[in-house]
C-alpha cells in the first residue's frame, strides 16, 4: 500500500457517556487517514440525513466510510486498518457489516457498518426506522459471521447513563427486536447491573406508550423518562417486579398480537 487508506467516519451523538472514549479510540487509529465526521444533539432522522447527504456528497474523497454512533469504542488501535485489509482483499466487497460486543446482551451484535465508495444512500424520512434505507450501488455484503475474525472489533455502550440505557429498551422493543430484549433480560438475570435495569425499564415503557419520535430530547421521550426515574427513586421501587413484567411481555407478545389482529378484523369479517 503506496499511501494510507482515507477513511471518513461518521458519528452520530447526543450526550452517550462513552462518545470522549469513542473520539479517542478514533483519533487513536493507525495506518490510516481518517476525517471523523461528528453530528451532536440532533432528533435521529435530521442525524441520519445529514450523515448519509455528506457521504453522497463527498465519496470520491474517500476509500471506505464508516459509522461509528457515539456509544461504541473501537476495541484496538488498529481496527479502521484491519476493515479496510478486509475491502482490500476483494474489490467485489461494497459493505461490510462487522460485529459489536453489547453491554446490554452480552452478545454479539450487528452494529459497526463500512461501506466501499461505490455505496450511496437514500435519504430517510422515516423517523422510527431513520436507518433503514435503500443503498444503492451493492455487489458483495460481508456479515458478522463473515468477520468472526476481528470481533469484537468495538464494544457497544461500555458504562451506559440511565436516559442512554431507557433509550436502549425503549428503541429495541419499538423495533420488533425482541431477541435482543431477551438477551438483555438474560443478561440481567445473569448480573443484575443497574445499567440492564433501565433497559428492561425502556422495554416496559415502549410496551405501554409508543411514541414515533423517540429522539433523547423529545418532550414525550423526557417526560416518559423522568416518569420512570421518579419510579426507580421511590421507596416502594422493587427491580425484581420490572424483570417479571418483560417476562410477562414477551411470553404474551404474540398471543396479543393474534388477539389485536382479529380485533382489527373483524368489522370485516361481519361484512
Amino acid at each position: 500500500m503506496d499511501t494510507a487508506p482515507k477513511i471518513l467516519v461518521g458519528t452520530m451523538a447526543c450526550g452517550e457517556k462513552e462518545f470522549p472514549a469513542c473520539q479517542q479510540a478514533i483519533a487513536a487509529q493507525k495506518y490510516v487517514v481518517v476525517r471523523h465526521y461528528v453530528i451532536e444533539n440532533k432528533p435521529e432522522i435530521f442525524a441520519h440525513q445529514e450523515l448519509f447527504q455528506y457521504w453522497n456528497e463527498n465519496r470520491s474523497d474517500f476509500d471506505l466510510f464508516v459509522k461509528i454512533d457515539g456509544d461504541t469504542v473501537l476495541e484496538k488501535d488498529d481496527s479502521l486498518f484491519k476493515l479496510w485489509k478486509i475491502f482490500s482483499t476483494d474489490s467485489e466487497i461494497s459493505a461490510v457489516q462487522t460485529g459489536l460486543l453489547d453491554y446490554f446482551s452480552n452478545q454479539m451484535i450487528s452494529g459497526l457498518n463500512s461501506f466501499s465508495p461505490e455505496v450511496s444512500f437514500s435519504i430517510p424520512t422515516d423517523p422510527l426506522f431513520c436507518d433503514r434505507i435503500e443503498e444503492v450501488g451493492h455487489k458483495k455484503i460481508l456479515k458478522p459471521k463473515d468477520t468472526l475474525d476481528i470481533f469484537p472489533i468495538a464494544r457497544h455502550c461500555l458504562y451506559p447513563s440511565p436516559k442512554q440505557a431507557f433509550h436502549f429498551g425503549y428503541r429495541r422493543w419499538s423495533k420488533g427486536q425482541l431477541n435482543i430484549v431477551r438477551n438483555c433480560l438474560d443478561a440481567w438475570k445473569n448480573a443484575p447491573e443497574t445499567g440492564r435495569l433501565w433497559a428492561l425499564m425502556g422495554v416496559r415503557a415502549s410496551f405501554h406508550s409508543r411514541i414515533e419520535d423517540a429522539s433523547y430530547n423529545n418532550p414525550e421521550f423526557v417526560k416518559m423518562f423522568n416518569n420512570a426515574e421518579q419510579e426507580y427513586h421511590s421507596p416502594s421501587f422493587d427491580h425484581e417486579e420490572i424483570s417479571k413484567e418483560i417476562e410477562h411481555i414477551l411470553s404474551g407478545y404474540l398471543p396479543l398480537r393474534l388477539k389485536r389482529f382479529i380485533k382489527r378484523s373483524l368489522p370485516l369479517l361481519q361484512r
